[in-house]
C-alpha cells in the first residue's frame, strides 16, 4: 500500500474498533440488564412463595402482628402465645436477646388487646439511675426534694387503663424491685413526698435479656416479683434459630431503608440472601438491619452479590473501647458543659459526689447508686463527666477548684 492508502485504512480501523467496542459493551449491558431482571423476578417469585406460605399459617391465628415479620415456625410459636394472652391482665415477661424485637412484642400485645385505645408506656430500667427510678415510675411532689419544684406524673399513674412496658428489668436493684412488688400487690402506688395513694388498672409487659429464673436462683432477683411479672413467659427466639425469616426479613429492611435514608433499593441476589442465611447475627435483627442498610449503600442500586455484603462490612466504623476514647473526653471543668434541669443536675452532683468518695471507681459508683456499669458509663457520657481514671481525677480537681 502506498503510505496514503495505510494512513487512510488506518482511519477505518479505528473507526471500526470504536464500533465494536461499543457493540460489546451494548451486548455486556443487555446482558446485565437480564441478568438483574432474572435475579430480581426469581426474588419477588421467591417472596411471593413465603408470604402465601406465612398467609396461610396466619388464617389459623386470632391477630395480625403486621409489625413483625416472620413465618419460621418459632416465631409461629410466639404468635400463637400472644394469641392467648393479648385479651387478658395477666402480666408477661418477654425473655429474648438484644436485638430480637421484645418492644415490637410488647406493642402489639397492647394494640391488639382491649386497651389498644389507652396510653402505651414504655421505659428502660437500665437507663435510669436507681434514685431517679422510683420517682419515675410512681412520681412525686413539689417539696418531695430539692429539686422537686412541681408535682410529676409517674409511669404507672401515665399508664393508667393501658399498658407499662419495662425493658431491662433485670438491671433493677433490690430495693427497687420491693418497691415495684408492693405497687402490683396493692395496685396502688403513693407518688414520693404524698401520703396519698393512687388506684391504678395497667396490665405490666417487661422483658429482659437475662434469665430471670436463673438471677432467682442466684438470688438477683426477688422470686415473689418474678412470680407476678411472669404471668406468662413468651421467649423470642434469636435470629440464627429461625434462619429462614431472613429473606423476608431482608426484603421487607430493603424497602425500609432506602425510604428511610433516600437510597436507591436494590435487590439482593439469591447467593447473598444464602450468604446472611449462614450468618450467625448475635446482633440478631438490628445487626442484619446494618448490614442491609451498609449494603444498600455500597451497591448504589446494583444487584447485591455476597462479594458485596463482604466489602460492605467495612463501612461501619470499628467500636471504640470506652476507655480509649481520649480525644473526644472534656479534660477539664472548663469544657463545654450541657444545659441541666434540676433534675439532671442532681443527678449530675450525684455522679461527682461519689467519683470523688470511691476515687473514680466506676464499679464502685454503680454499686452505690445500684445499676449497671454500664448505665452509669452513659450518665457520665449524658453530663461530659470524663471515664478515663487520670481525666476524670483531673476534672474533679479543677471543678472543687
Amino acid at each position: 500500500f502506498a503510505p496514503e492508502d495505510v494512513i487512510l485504512l488506518s482511519g477505518f480501523a479505528s473507526q471500526a474498533t470504536l464500533a465494536i467496542q461499543k457493540a460489546q459493551m451494548i451486548a455486556a449491558l443487555n446482558q446485565a440488564k437480564e441478568n438483574l431482571e432474572g435475579t430480581v423476578q426469581e426474588q419477588a417469585q421467591h417472596i411471593e412463595v413465603l408470604n402465601e406460605e406465612l398467609s396461610q399459617k396466619q388464617t389459623k391465628l386470632k391477630y395480625e402482628y403486621p409489625e413483625i415479620i416472620g413465618r419460621s415456625a418459632a416465631m409461629m410459636r410466639v404468635f400463637e402465645l400472644l394469641d392467648h394472652v393479648t385479651q387478658t391482665k395477666i402480666p408477661v415477661w418477654i425473655f429474648g436477646e438484644s436485638g430480637t424485637g421484645k418492644e415490637l412484642i410488647a406493642r402489639s400485645l397492647h394494640f391488639n388487646s382491649p386497651r389498644k385505645k389507652a396510653p402505651f408506656v414504655t421505659e428502660n430500667c437500665s437507663a435510669i439511675p436507681e434514685n431517679l427510678l422510683e420517682s419515675e415510675l410512681f412520681g412525686f411532689k413539689r417539696g418531695a426534694f430539692s429539686q422537686a419544684d412541681r408535682d410529676r406524673v409517674g409511669l404507672f399513674e401515665m399508664a393508667n387503663g393501658g399498658t407499662l412496658f419495662l425493658d431491662e428489668v433485670a438491671d433493677m436493684s433490690l430495693a427497687m424491685q420491693a418497691k415495684l412488688l408492693r405497687v402490683l400487690q396493692e395496685g396502688e402506688v403513693r407518688p414520693l413526698g404524698s401520703n396519698k395513694t393512687v388506684k391504678i388498672d395497667v396490665r405490666l409487659v417487661t422483658a429482659s435479656n437475662r434469665d430471670l429464673r436463673r438471677m432467682v436462683q442466684e438470688e438477683k432477683f426477688r422470686q415473689d416479683l418474678f412470680f407476678r411479672i411472669n404471668g406468662m413467659t413468651v421467649p423470642l427466639p434469636p435470629l440464627r434459630e429461625r434462619q429462614e425469616d431472613i429473606p423476608l426479613l431482608v426484603h421487607f429492611l430493603t424497602k425500609k431503608i432506602a425510604k428511610e435514608y433516600g437510597l436507591k433499593p436494590s435487590a439482593f441476589q439469591q447467593e447473598a440472601i444464602q450468604v446472611l442465611m449462614k450468618r450467625s447475627w448475635s446482633g440478631n435483627i438490628r445487626e442484619l438491619e446494618g448490614t442491609v442498610r451498609n449494603a444498600l449503600l455500597f451497591a448504589g442500586g446494583k444487584a447485591i452479590t455476597g462479594k458485596m455484603l463482604m466489602l460492605s462490612e467495612g463501612i461501619a466504623p470499628a467500636p471504640i473501647p470506652i476507655e480509649t476514647k481520649m480525644t473526644e473526653e472534656p479534660t477539664g471543668s472548663d469544657s463545654k458543659a450541657p444545659i441541666l434541669d434540676p433534675k439532671q443536675e442532681a443527678e449530675r452532683k450525684k455522679i461527682l459526689s461519689l467519683a470523688r468518695k470511691y476515687g473514680g471507681d466506676k464499679n464502685m459508683i454503680a454499686e452505690d447508686l445500684g445499676v449497671t456499669l454500664k448505665s452509669v458509663y452513659n450518665m457520665m457520657d449524658r453530663y461530659g463527666i470524663p471515664k478515663k481514671k487520670s481525666l476524670l481525677q483531673k476534672f474533679l480537681r479543677e471543678a472543687s477548684a
